[in-house]
């Protein structure tokens, strides 16, 4: 119900699964994806591996579950990658100029396989030096390391952890648990979103719709939804 409210203000996109609309609930067959499995998620970014990464996330829950767990986190990365900056420049400009690589393998089901591969660093910053987007998803970083840039292995890794360390602490971590029927809409290069894990109790679950767009759509109709409207 909600794609298709959603599909009136934004062109829903389809990400590396090669579908528009992403059914998520704990799956114990399914170990292609921390996201099927009930242990914590950690804070992440979607679809990192994608040259231009999928803008906005909409997260509707469906349905939560009423045992224990299932809390999302969410993170706000630009503010604590100026607080890197700020705090340990080294490490910023590490995880700012060292690529990483991406990796997204698998295979949903009733859908096309998929096997994409990328090197961008965790953090990209603009010509300006502005930060412009995070990139960050342990299961998707793959084993690889640049041969140029072996000499700053051991480095890049205290770097990230560093990073990492930043972005779960109380100072930036923000905890929620989803109700039914609520949607969370998250800028996808800015903010970092994770869960608690879920113990549910017998027949009781914890489902999502994942859709993805874009905010010029958002822009571009809310400002025809005005014309229309002033039309009146």
């Amino acid at each position: 119900m909600y794609a298709q409210y959603s599909s009136i203000i934004i062109a829903l996109m389809s990400c590396s699964a090669g579908v528009d609309i992403m059914k998520v609930s704990v799956d114990p067959i399914r170990r292609d994806s921390p996201a099927y499995l009930p242990e914590p998620i950690g804070l992440h970014t979607d679809v990192p591996a994608y040259c231009h990464p999928l803008e906005m996330a909409i997260l509707h829950c469906s349905q939560q579950i009423k045992g224990e767990g299932g809390e999302s986190w969410l993170c706000d990365g630009f503010h604590a990658a100026e607080q890197m900056r700020e705090e340990h420049p080294m490490h910023f400009k590490l995880l700012s100029t060292v690529p990483v690589h991406w990796r997204d393998v698998g295979r949903e089901p009733g859908t096309i396989e998929y096997h994409l591969e990328s090197w961008y660093p965790t953090i990209s910053v603009d010509f300006n030096g502005q930060v412009e987007m995070i990139r960050i998803s342990n299961h998707m970083r793959g084993s690889h390391f640049a041969k140029k840039h072996k000499d700053k292995l051991f480095s890049w890794y205290k770097a990230y952890f560093t990073f990492y360390k930043l972005l779960h602490s109380e100072q930036y971590r923000a905890k929620y648990k989803m109700q039914n029927g609520d949607v969370l809409v998250l800028d996808n290069k800015r903010v970092l979103h994770g869960r608690d894990g879920v113990s549910p109790l017998p027949n009781d679950f914890r489902m999502l719709y994942v859709y993805y767009g874009s905010w010029m759509d958002v822009v571009m109709q809310t400002k025809v939804l005005q014309q229309h409207l002033n039309a009146l």
